[in-house]
């Protein structure tokens, strides 16, 4: 999985594939738990599980350099992005995203990824968390991810696909404590309105006035 010939785009489902099979060696996880604070278990156990299976963590380290790979490539400081430039940190985006490297291509196959990490948290017996060395960089795909959007708006070749894997990925951040309560200190006011202004966008291309279709030879009744 860490070698060049791996497609990314698998990481979605190698992530659902091993939260199933570790939910599934878990299976008894609670039971046993439930029973040793009931006293209704005659042998001790320990609760905690058989862990996480190798598919699984090797589909999370994966996962987490990638997106570390890519939160160092982008651009510092961060600063307000607006499509078109306006600012160093804009241009710089906007090369990015229109180059030859595929990092547009690289937020469509990660996103998904992304979603389902942090969803399956949730679900994990014994309550998963994000790592601190990893929340920095979850955030700032989450950010590239809405400035992608942003970006595609203005171009105004946005689909419905990327607007909603844009807007699934920042949905699940801000749904994560931990994640959204970094995204609300002081030093990540430029994300919060990076953010706001690419839902702004998008808001404005859904509520645009669209002219009805004419019809030739159409007869109108009164």
């Amino acid at each position: 999985m860490s070698g060049k010939s791996f497609n990314t785009a698998l990481l979605t489902y190698t992530l659902r594939l091993g939260l199933s099979t570790t939910l599934q060696a878990n299976r008894d996880w609670g039971e046993c738990n439930s029973s040793v604070e009931t006293g209704d278990s005659e042998e001790g156990s320990s609760g905690s599980g058989t862990g996480e299976v190798p598919l699984y963590t090797a589909s999370k380290v994966i996962l987490l350099q990638h997106l570390a790979r890519l939160s160092g490539s982008l651009p510092r400081p961060h600063h307000i992005f607006t499509p078109g430039g306006g600012n160093k940190y804009s241009e710089r985006v906007c090369k990015l995203l229109s180059g030859d490297d595929g990092i547009g291509n690289v937020v469509d196959t990660l996103a998904p990824a992304v979603v389902e990490y942090l969803t399956a948290m949730s679900r994990l017996p014994w309550g998963g968390q994000v790592l601190p060395e990893s929340s920095e960089h979850i955030l700032r795909f989450s950010l590239l991810a809405m400035e992608y959007l942003h970006w595609q708006v203005w171009l105004g070749s946005v689909s419905i696909d990327v607007a909603s894997l844009c807007l699934n990925c920042v949905d699940s951040v801000l749904r994560c404590s931990t994640l959204s309560g970094l995204l609300g200190l002081s030093d990540r006011v430029s994300y919060v309105c990076s953010m706001i202004a690419a839902l702004h966008a998008l808001h404005l291309i859904l509520i645009k006035p669209r002219a009805l279709p004419r019809f030739k030879n159409c007869e109108y009744i009164l």
